[in-house]
């Protein structure tokens, strides 16, 4: 007997779903591009590891994000929560391990030349690891959101619009922080990335990470309850 396969009708998406999309690629790429830019500052002006070994640590780092985009890729899409859903659910548990690999990609633990190069490339790996499981389910998550064509192309323009936003303010939010010398944003390596000599004093801007992870967070429970059906098997089989 030939199988007549429906797909169930999915309401429109609205402007604040959609903008939750924004939001968290703006504040995912706030994050990848200021660790991008100043990364190799922060390891070579603060923690004075040699230019070639921080590279090398870059180098390991992008390897391995290479090979772990692909197996939690597989993960995320195949992977069944108890409540239906595919993907969301990491990005939502993730958040938190995420922002906190960010704080420590950037501290310096006062130890050894060697001690240093061995947890600057370990906290690498985990901030890489963490990202990745932020990243690939959020990116997978626009096409299980709604089965409309036009959604689908209206959530990519808001997530390459976010992108766009997160990058500039990531590649601008540690010169801005220096001008308006603010302490929050640790003056030692603010100071040797931007070539400043004068300390910062007490100031109210919040660090990037803080903000990043209200955002990807606030982003990711902008899916109202109702479209959390979606998320979950959308075919059924009626013969």
């Amino acid at each position: 007997m030939k199988q007549d396969v429906r797909t169930n009708v999915i309401p429109p998406l609205k402007f604040g779903e959609k903008f939750g999309f924004l939001t968290f690629s703006t504040a995912s790429n706030v994050v990848y591009q200021f660790k991008s830019i100043y990364y190799l500052f922060f390891l070579t002006n603060v923690l004075k590891i040699d230019v070639l070994v921080a590279g090398m640590i870059l180098t390991i780092g992008t390897v391995w994000d290479a090979v772990n985009d692909p197996l939690i890729g597989f993960w995320s899409v195949n992977h069944k929560f108890k409540n239906g859903e595919r993907c969301r659910p990491f990005a939502l548990w993730f958040a938190v391990p995420w922002a906190v690999s960010v704080v420590l990609l950037f501290c310096d633990f006062k130890t050894s030349q060697t001690a240093a190069v061995i947890l600057a490339l370990v906290i690498y790996f985990i901030f890489e690891s963490f990202n990745t499981f932020v990243a690939i389910p959020y990116n997978s998550m626009g096409g299980l959101a709604t089965n409309r064509d036009a959604d689908r192309r209206s959530i990519n323009v808001y997530r390459n619009l976010g992108g766009c936003i997160g990058s500039g303010i990531g590649a601008v939010i540690s010169p801005f922080c220096s001008a308006c010398r603010c302490s929050s944003c640790s003056a030692r390596w603010t100071t040797a990335a931007t070539s400043s000599t004068a300390a910062a004093p007490a100031g109210s801007c919040s660090p990037p990470w803080s903000w990043a992870l209200s955002a990807s967070s606030a982003a990711s429970h902008t899916i109202s309850p109702q479209r959390s059906a979606s998320y979950k098997s959308r075919t059924t089989r009626t013969t």
